[in-house]
């Protein structure tokens, strides 16, 4: 028995409330973890929403752009389009990036859920190797980095087609307009 200011506790009392608080902290952690996985999946789907209006407003560009240049007889205009191509292309590149940073946490989650420290953890219920997010890293990259970061998003296959696709177009549609 311990001898405490308010009255005697046993060992036993003392070993539940540690347990209990361990079970508090646990459950804390647990639900960090659940508004983790929450706001990574919204920044995402955010994030998809926004290149898929970028990607729309681009080909609403391009296609006036192609559109005035036929209707005027101007081959300034495809130049143009293809002005606008490559800075929507850059925007598209930029924003993939940033949304990468969320993708990458995300993977690191899921990993770590299937994985055996998550089984362990909730057989234990403790989070001894509990995942901290480090977000912040991902978004202060210096200007090369960010760039060399914004140039391997451009280069994605599901990135470029579109942006290859229209440049490819204004240049036959130049070459024929000449």
């Amino acid at each position: 028995m311990i001898k405490t200011e308010d009255d005697t506790v046993s060992i036993a009392q003392l070993r539940y409330l540690r347990k209990a608080q361990m079970n508090d902290e646990f459950q804390y952690k647990f639900e960090l973890l659940k508004q983790e996985i929450e706001i990574l999946q919204n920044g995402i789907r955010t994030y998809d929403g926004i290149l898929f209006t970028i990607k729309g407003w681009s080909i609403t560009v391009f296609s006036t752009f192609i559109f005035f240049a036929a209707d005027k007889q101007k081959t300034i205009f495809i130049v143009y389009s293809t002005i606008t191509i490559l800075l929507f292309w850059i925007l598209d590149s930029l924003f993939k990036s940033i949304q990468k940073v969320y993708t990458h946490r995300y993977n690191q989650l899921e990993r770590f859920l299937q994985g055996d420290e998550f089984s362990q953890a909730l057989t234990e219920r403790t989070f001894k190797t509990f995942p901290v997010p480090n977000i912040q890293n991902g978004f202060n990259l210096s200007g090369k980095e960010k760039l060399i970061d914004i140039f391997h998003s451009a280069i994605q296959f599901h990135n470029y087609i579109l942006y290859l696709s229209m440049l490819t177009l204004a240049i036959i549609i130049l070459t024929f307009s000449i």
